[in-house]
């Protein structure tokens, strides 16, 4: 297993109330495994995406890479071996810098010989379909496509283990997207790696992840196998956002869920139970998980 998450927590404070954005996630990634985890804008995603990569502290859970317990004074173990490509991926280039520059960074901060490091980007930029006079340009004269395959570059040329996809391709049109996918793939055929890929799009996870987990409101609600869950789809949140529907409805129930579930409001379903309580997590088919009472 390259990571495992077990019971993330992270909430903030606003108005001076504190708000649970992340709640005890647990998620794992095994080792050349594509995992999706998938959700609406304000489930948590990118928060979640942060704390495993230390970018913000999270309020508790523990976080494993390749077995071994990280923390914050363990986190040199995570450089280079887990990268991030960013949602808004040409907000991450410099502008100031070349694109040579950009792509080689990794391997200057860590003070690798030049030879070594002009090597790498040869080798990188092809890997990555990018042409060489590309590289002495700045981000300003490339496309978004073009922007993108910078950003894979640069998190690939230090040959990490594992690759997390923020939203990565969401800025992209329709075909652009579909040219970055297929790049994805690719990749995926030439190199030992891991994906973690954050989205909205519960199709687009279907075209490249072997695995998805189902996030709302900072909840883990479904994990399954990807042809799994697009067959048998258990939570009702699931099925909605399978459809593309969920976005169109309007609150058809009155109440909170303070201590249950957060789909309370919305769901067809809910009995009072799910308003007070808190589903357990059920395996209702082999490594099928879903936490709704319509299966206790």
């Amino acid at each position: 297993m390259i990571l495992e998450a077990r019971g993330i927590r992270k909430s903030f404070f606003a108005y001076k109330k504190r708000f649970s954005v992340v709640k005890d996630v647990d998620i794992y990634v095994e080792d050349g495994e594509n995992v999706s985890i998938v959700g609406e804008s304000g489930a948590g995603k990118t928060t979640l995406v942060h704390c495993l990569s230390f970018l913000e502290e999270y309020d508790g859970g523990q976080i494993y890479f390749k077995d071994k317990l990280i923390d914050k004074n363990s986190i040199h173990v995570l450089r280079n071996r887990m990268q991030i490509v960013f949602q808004n991926f040409s907000a991450s280039l410099d502008p100031r810098m070349s694109i040579k520059k950009i792509i080689a960074e990794p391997l200057r901060i860590k003070g690798l010989s030049h030879s070594y490091i002009e090597e790498k980007i040869e080798q990188v930029i092809e890997i990555v379909h990018l042409p060489g006079h590309v590289l002495m340009r700045k981000k300003s004269s490339l496309s978004g496509g073009e922007m993108q395959r910078v950003a894979i570059a640069r998190a690939l040329i230090s040959s990490p283990e594992l690759v997390i996809f923020d939203e990565a391709t969401s800025a992209l049109d329709t075909s652009t997207q579909a040219i970055a996918l297929n790049l994805l793939i690719d990749l995926k055929m030439k190199f030992p790696l891991s994906y973690l890929f954050i989205t909205h799009d519960l199709t687009l996870a279907k075209f490249i992840t072997d695995r998805i987990y189902v996030m709302y409101r900072g909840r883990i609600i479904e994990e399954a196998p990807t042809e799994e869950l697009f067959k048998h789809p258990l939570h009702p949140y699931t099925m909605l956002l399978k459809e593309g529907i969920f976005g169109q409805m309007t609150q058809i129930r009155e109440g909170n869920s303070k201590n249950g579930c957060e789909f309370y409001p919305f769901c067809r379903w809910a009995t009072k139970e799910c308003q007070e309580h808190l589903s357990p997590v059920k395996e209702v088919n082999t490594k099928h998980f879903v936490r709704c009472f319509l299966y206790n």
